[in-house]
Formats: C-alpha cells, structure tokens, sequence
C-alpha cells in the first residue's frame, strides 16, 4: 500500500516539474494554476506521508494482529490523511479550471468554469470538513472509548460517495470543456485533434474517482477496516496523482513539438514553434512567427526548396488561414500553455 501511494505521488512529482521546467526554460510567466497544481501535489505528498507514519502504528495489517495501544494511532493518521487527500483533489481540478478561465472566450463558457470551480469547492470543502465534524469530540474518531457521540457511520460514507461521484462528473466536463473551445477554431485538424487529447486526458482521474467511490459503500461492512481499506486509499492517492499528471501533459506535448522543430533545424529562442504557421508568400521570404512575441525567423534555403506547404482550406485565403491560427495561439499565449 505505502509503495502504491508513493509511487504514485513519484510519477505526478515527475510530471508536474517537467512542466514548470518546459515553462522556466522557455521563459514563460509561471502562473497561477501552476502554483495552485504544485500546491495540490504537497497536500498530496502529506497525504502520503501520513499514511506512511499510519502503517508504522498497523494500518494495513489485521485488527488482530495490531497492539492495542497503537490502533488509536493509526486511525488518527488515517483521518487527518483523508482530510488532505481531499484537500488535494479538489485544488488540482482547480488548477485546470482555472488553466481553461484563461482560454474561453465566450461568456457562458467563464460562468460555467466559475460554476464548476465553486461548486467542485463546496462539495469536496464540506466532504473534507465532514472528515472531522463526524464525532465531537474530534478524538472520538479515533478513541472509541472517549465520552461523546458520533454520527451514523453510514452518513459520512454517503457524504463520501456523493462528493467522489460530484467529482467524478466534473472531471468528464472539464476534459469535454477543451473540445468546446477548440471545435469553432479553424485551424489544422491534426493539431486540433492533438491539443484536444491533450487537454481531456482528466478523463482518466473522473474513472478513479467512480473506482474510488464505488467501494466506499463496502467501509460500513468492513469489520477489518485497517486492513481491507488500503484500496480505497491508493484509488484516493491515484485520482489526484492522474489529475497532475493529465494537467501537465499539454506542456510535455509542446515541449516535444519544440524538441522535433529544433531538430529539423530550425532555431528556436525560447517559443514553441508551430510548423502550421509556414504559409507561402509570393516574391518574398517565407518566414514563421513565434507563439508569443510575434519575431520572424528566416526558414532556412533548404527548407524552403524542400518544404511541402499545406493547402489552404477551400474557402480561405491564405490571410485568413493565418489569422486564424495566430488568435488561437494568441489565446494560448494569454493562458498558461505559452
């Protein structure tokens, strides 16, 4: 289990540095969905730093087999690991949220990312909250035998699969919300269809969290709950990994497009450079601009003899095609894809 949790949280670590360096050494703006995505990834550390320091006091072993005076121990780890899990999945689909607030350009489109980001809030925000209101006093939770009360065991599990199904959801809508944007744009089909790949691969963490909620209704028939939860809590640790992990790739995608330009022999300083922007012009050089400057780079003789430049849709002119493209890059440019 604590090999799972860590693994996980490893591999989101490695994602989510490959995208902050992409952006350092291109020298573009780190903004604030990054520093709301690292922020997702320390909660999520903690997270499965605690429940590291929980398996130390017996957590993922038999209830036979754990010292009495341990248990106590491992159960309040347990619980304040939970409450930063949560913590965690709802501020990295956030970060996402946010990353597409920069890219709409419809009215109806901000108000539904701002819908999505409050609502996503307020459900995980009272799930988390629910985590330690469930008994009072809070110890009870994890002291049986301390004077107090508790609510039904069976309404916070409910809580629980609401709040992970809610999550689930968003996490389709938020995947879809790409195609959205990118389906009036009239630029290269290709390039459409990698962009939009790139941007909904949270469709992966919404499957974990249905995963991960679907065996929340078992915990109240649990009577081994040390030992037969440790599923719940690596499906807990993966949903918010795959949610780094499916935010940052867009990045590692123009990091590798930027990569083959380069080794085409172009001369790239610091842009992601699109090769969809060559456009012929007549009695002149044929030049490329960059994303986000708009400086013009010579293609180089050899390639111009040798290049093999892409129609324009029937239709359009050449300008128009051109223009087209530079809003959409513009816009990404503005967003935090530059």
């Amino acid at each position: 289990m604590v090999a799972g949790v860590w693994s996980v949280t490893a591999i989101a670590l490695f994602f989510l540095l490959s995208r902050i360096a992409f952006k350092w050494r291109s020298g573009k703006r780190i903004g604030a969905d990054d520093w709301i995505l690292a922020t997702s990834w320390c909660l999520l550390a903690i997270y499965a730093s605690l429940i590291h320091v929980a398996t130390s006091y017996g957590l993922g072993y038999h209830l036979a087999d754990i010292a009495e005076t341990n248990l106590p121990y491992a159960l309040k780890y347990l619980t304040i690991g939970e409450f930063f899990v949560i913590i965690a999945l709802q501020v990295s689909k956030t970060s996402f949220a946010v990353t597409l607030l920069r890219l709409v350009a419809r009215t109806w489109q901000t108000w539904a990312l701002w819908a999505i980001i409050v609502s996503l809030n307020v459900v995980m925000g009272l799930d988390a909250i629910f985590v330690f209101v469930s008994c009072n006093p809070t110890a009870k939770i994890w002291r049986s035998e301390l004077p107090g009360h508790c609510w039904n065991p069976r309404d916070g599990i409910n809580v629980s699969i609401f709040a992970g199904v809610y999550s689930g959801v968003m996490d389709l809508v938020l995947a879809a919300f790409p195609v959205v944007l990118l389906q009036p744009l009239k630029i290269d089909k290709k390039e459409k269809i990698g962009v939009s790949i790139a941007m909904s691969l949270g469709v992966f963490a919404g499957i974990a969290a249905f995963i991960k909620s679907a065996y929340l209704p078992q915990l109240g028939r649990w009577k081994d709950v040390t030992y037969s939860s440790y599923i719940i809590l690596i499906w807990a640790a993966a949903e918010a990994a795959i949610t780094i992990v499916a935010t940052s790739i867009p990045y590692l995608r123009l990091a590798v497009i930027q990569s083959k330009r380069q080794s085409r022999g172009y001369r790239v300083h610091d842009e992601e450079l699109h090769m969809d922007r060559v456009t012929p012009k007549l009695k002149s050089d044929i030049t490329v601009s960059t994303l986000t400057d708009k400086k013009r780079i010579a293609i180089p003789d050899s390639v111009k003899r040798n290049a093999n430049m892409k129609s324009v849709r029937l239709g359009q002119t050449k300008e128009q095609e051109r223009d087209t493209w530079d809003k959409y890059t513009d816009q990404l440019s503005r967003g935090s894809l530059s």
